[in-house]
This record gives structure tokens, C-alpha cells and sequence, in this order.
């Protein structure tokens, strides 16, 4: 299964939010290692002078411009 955005993939949330940057695939900690989760994704966008940074699922997320 491959990932539907990648890292720096511009996005928002569906429902309107502020211009997000994709960082990377989430990941969990698990006893055999990190492992990335392919549906969910880091992203970071700026709020004022505050950079904010939050996991969201791609089924909320549209893509607005590659990189």
C-alpha cells in the first residue's frame, strides 16, 4: 500500500483549516520498532508566530499543491 501524500505535500483539512505541510508519515513505537502508519500523517503549519504540529487521518486531508 503506498502513502497518498508525501512530505512536503501542501494540504488542509476538508473542512478548512490553515495551509499544512506534510512532515512525514506518523509512526508508532512498537516491540519490533518504529513503524511508519501509511493513513496518517504529521503535519506542521504556523499560527501566528507559534508553529503548531498535529496527526491527522488522510480521509479529513485534501491536497492543495505538491511540494
Amino acid at each position: 500500500m503506498t502513502s497518498k501524500f508525501k512530505a512536503g505535500d501542501k494540504v488542509a483539512l476538508k473542512t478548512g483549516s490553515p495551509v499544512m505541510t506534510i512532515t512525514s508519515n506518523a509512526f508508532s513505537n512498537t516491540p519490533q520498532g518504529i513503524v511508519n502508519i501509511l493513513n496518517k500523517y504529521e503535519c506542521v503549519w504556523s499560527d501566528g508566530n507559534k508553529q503548531q504540529k498535529a496527526v491527522f487521518i488522510e480521509d479529513v486531508l485534501k491536497l492543495l499543491s505538491n511540494g
